[in-house]
């Protein structure tokens, strides 16, 4: 049988994180699928309605969160440590520390988090700049996605990709 169908082309946004009270209200669990352009702002609106539910302490679950932009962590960051450095970034020659962006509130209360074999890249780097900050992270070892690659492009249209730089934890840990 035959019919027509009309279909509606649509940007559909998908948030990137979840929350709810756990442990008779008194716990907030939050997962973060991914590290969008907005996941830093989705954090804060969500930490703001479980605190105003009584939230005063957090699961922060990063598991298998594959990561996404560098610089939303560096925000959501801000949530938890400040301006306080996140990561360095290493290259043969030159090194560069990014820090925490201010938020308008940071989290207060005991916080853990959540890690797997799929949690990598962004969601590592917050992880290990918590960790380094006295936040306990619970789960198995991590993915490792701790470089920095960059394309270059070939006169044939094709791209070599190679790895520039190595990332670290505020006290040094290789994330690879």
């Amino acid at each position: 049988q035959t019919f027509q169908v009309v279909v509606t082309r649509k940007e559909v946004d998908v948030p990137t994180v979840t929350g709810e009270a756990v442990n008779g209200g008194k716990t907030g669990y939050i997962a973060i699928d991914s590290f969008g352009q907005n996941t830093d702002e989705e954090l804060g609106a969500e930490v703001k309605s479980l605190q105003a539910a009584g939230v005063k302490n957090w699961i922060i679950d990063l598991r298998g969160n594959p990561g996404g932009y560098l610089d939303t962590a560096f925000e959501m960051a801000g949530y938890f440590i400040g301006e306080k450095p996140v990561i360095t970034v290493k290259e043969r020659d030159y090194s560069q520390v990014g820090t925490g962006v201010k938020q308008e509130f940071m989290i207060t209360g005991p916080v853990i988090v959540l890690v797997d074999e799929n949690s990598a890249s962004a969601s590592e780097i917050l992880a290990g700049a918590l960790k380094d900050n006295g936040v306990p992270v619970i789960g198995t070892v991590s993915y490792g996605k701790g470089t920095v690659q960059r394309f270059y492009p070939l006169k044939d249209g094709s791209y070599v990709k190679l790895t520039m730089a190595k990332f670290f934890t505020p006290s040094g840990i290789k994330i690879q």
